[in-house]
């Protein structure tokens, strides 16, 4: 060779070989990552490819709702918590995947399934492969195709409901709340197509408002309380006012309040935050009912508006029973039954008003519920039986609605048809629930409570500005003490206690700054000489 140019295998050792074909390897590996990201970059998102697609956060397949969701958090994917929480409680079926999901402003749907694997589907064929990107076991071992149980994101519902129907057919969709997952229902078709909640069971909650979404759940979940629970009946000698503590009888069944129409207005005022619960029907335009004492229906002459006006006035929870008929509880029907609501007695005395409304609900019928802001801080709730396709349904709708007034006229119980009721919203009711004295805000029981507070540390002040104020009487017997010391202590105390604790506070102040003057002259003391 002219150059004297060898082979490199002929100068180079076992170990440069290596290196040299390691070194190219890296070359190549590195040249193809950059070619992928930069194909991948050209994409626009909605056709990126599917293994881009899925992506794995959770660690453990048993891993709890608490692990999974703070995984999820870690990867960006808060927005599932509240599904994954009630997918994590979802009970297995044969044949059904269950799977979280939720709908992206960008028109992106992600979904999860219990494992935490994430799958992103932005196209028709993508969505169409769901069951295979993860739960391809189930997709295998299925004789037909699986069927899908969704549990959606509240933001998805609310916010992204125009995306509802880029989802499967043949999916059952639920809404998260909390820990559950509320069934959902379609009404309607294309445009007019509604959203209903499942809340409880039978009863169907519209989701067109999240505000007014959350208010009804508050509302539902709202303690009834029994001691805050009051029945009316009217009658013409009825009383002007409601007694403080509700009559029961031997059983201890809640017995009605009798109440002259004529001084309804009255009868709530005295009874701010409690639940009044009282039935008739509306004739002509006006709410009537069989007072007690008459032979036949009379109008009360109100109106269900002043009815309610009246309530919200008086600030009580008012449940209107709508009855086929006018008889009212406690009341003798024409075969000298006691009249009673069917289902009232144990309804009165569930925890919740959602338990209250599905004992009064008749059996094997759905009942929605409608919502609606009815004043400042009043909120008004009808739930109704739900409206039928009419023919068949309405006539055997009519006929029921007739044979529960006839059976009225023989058994002495009276049918609900539906529940109306005007109540104040949660923060409302939430204030006067806080209130220890009726009619004062609670704003100025805690300010006063602040005060006596205040005025209890600062006591030894208080106490001298008292006495100076008004100096005890010597001699004096012990029912003018005890009236002096009440007085100091409910209306002194709190009026004096704010300043009574700043100046005990100075006091204390000024005595830790002189502590080394009192030490020093506590010194100067000890050595002067006895004598001087």
């Amino acid at each position: 060779m002219a150059l004297g140019v060898e082979r490199p295998s002929a100068r180079r050792g076992p170990l440069a070989m290596l290196a040299a074909r390691t070194a190219r390897s890296l070359r190549i590996t590195v040249l193809a990552m950059l070619a992928i990201c930069g194909a991948a970059l050209c994409q626009p998102p909605a056709s990126a490819h599917w293994l881009d697609r899925l992506v794995r956060v959770a660690g453990d397949s048993g891993e709890d709702a608490t692990g999974l969701s703070a995984r999820l958090g870690r990867a960006g994917l808060h927005h599932l918590d509240d599904a994954v929480s009630a997918l994590v409680r979802l009970p297995e079926r044969p044949g059904v995947i269950a799977l979280a999901a939720h709908a992206t402003p960008e028109g992106h749907w992600q979904f999860v399934n219990k494992s935490g694997d994430v799958f992103t589907a932005a196209s028709t064929d993508e969505m169409a492969r769901i069951g295979q990107m993860l739960a391809p076991e189930a997709v295998a071992t299925s004789q037909g195709s699986p069927k899908l149980a969704l549990v959606l994101s509240e933001e998805t519902v609310f916010r992204q409901a125009s995306q509802l129907g880029d989802l499967p057919g043949d999916a059952t969709l639920h809404l998260a709340h909390v820990d559950a997952a509320l069934p959902m229902l379609a009404r309607g078709a294309g445009t007019a197509r509604r959203w209903l909640a499942e809340v409880r069971p039978g009863l169907l909650l519209d989701l067109a408002s999240q505000p007014l979404y959350h208010e009804a759940l508050a509302q539902l979940a709202r303690p009834m309380g029994a001691a805050n629970i009051r029945l009316l009946t009217f009658a013409a000698d009825g009383a002007r006012t409601i007694p403080a503590v509700a009559k029961r009888d031997a059983t201890g069944r809640i017995l009605p309040d009798l109440v002259a129409p004529e001084h309804l207005a009255d009868a709530l005022r005295s009874q701010p935050g409690k639940i009044i619960v009282v039935s008739g029907r509306t004739t002509g335009g006006l709410f009537d009912s069989l007072p007690l004492g008459m032979s036949r229906p009379v109008a009360t002459g109100i109106t269900p508006d002043e009815l309610r006006k009246a309530a919200a006035s008086a600030e009580v929870n008012l449940i209107v029973l709508n009855t086929s008929g006018p008889w009212q509880p406690g009341g003798r029907n024409w075969f000298g039954q006691t009249i009673e609501v069917d289902g009232l007695s144990s309804a009165l005395e569930q925890a919740t008003f959602g338990d209250f409304v599905t004992k009064l609900a008749r059996q094997n019928t759905r009942h929605e519920l409608k919502i609606a802001v009815s004043g400042d801080t009043r909120i008004r709730l009808d739930i109704l039986p739900e409206p039928s396709d009419g023919g068949i349904s309405d006539l055997a709708g009519s006929v029921g609605n007739w044979l529960g007034e006839a059976v009225s006229h023989v058994t002495g119980e009276i049918v609900t048809s539906a529940l109306s009721a005007d109540v104040n919203n949660g923060p409302r009711q939430s204030e006067l629930d806080q209130r220890v004295v009726p009619g004062v805000p609670s704003q100025v029981h805690i300010v006063y409570l602040g005060a006596l507070v205040a005025g209890v540390i600062g006591w030894a002040v208080a106490r001298d500005w008292w006495a100076r104020l008004w100096p005890p009487k010597e001699g004096q017997r012990w029912p003018g003490r005890l009236g002096r010391f009440l007085l100091f202590v409910v209306v002194f105390l709190p009026l004096a206690g704010v300043p009574a604790l700043f100046w005990s506070l100075l006091l204390q102040l000024w005595s830790i700054l002189m502590w080394p003057y009192r030490l020093l002259a506590w010194l100067l003391r000890r050595r002067a000489p006895q004598g001087s």
